[in-house]
């Protein structure tokens, strides 16, 4: 809806120009997938309905790469550090009992 949007990393008063989406997307991606790997995979007691989850945590992470390669016509998501998230990684995360 916004278009690119600057990228904030910072919690400090700045004017910043319009990041470039292969860089935003690789935030998202790489907060996302360190939310994956540190949060619990058991549901919640009743008194914590509602609590994020790693499974939560992978849908949206789910979402994002097909946002991005469908909109952005890419065959990866990319992280910050180089590496990339592809659709295989994707599909093994999502479903890991029907293809391990």
């Amino acid at each position: 809806m916004f278009g690119a949007v600057p990228l904030v990393l910072k919690p400090e008063p700045q004017n910043l120009p319009k990041a470039d989406p292969e860089e935003l997307y690789a935030q998202i991606a790489e907060d996302l997938k360190f939310a994956v790997e540190k949060l619990p995979a058991e549901p919640y007691s009743v008194s914590d309905i509602g609590r994020a989850t790693k499974w939560a945590a992978q849908g949206f992470l789910t979402r994002v790469f097909l946002f991005y390669t469908g909109v952005y016509q890419k065959e990866s998501l990319p992280l910050q550090d180089g590496n990339v998230i592809t659709k295989h990684q994707i599909i093994s995360n999502m479903f890991p009992l029907i293809f391990s």
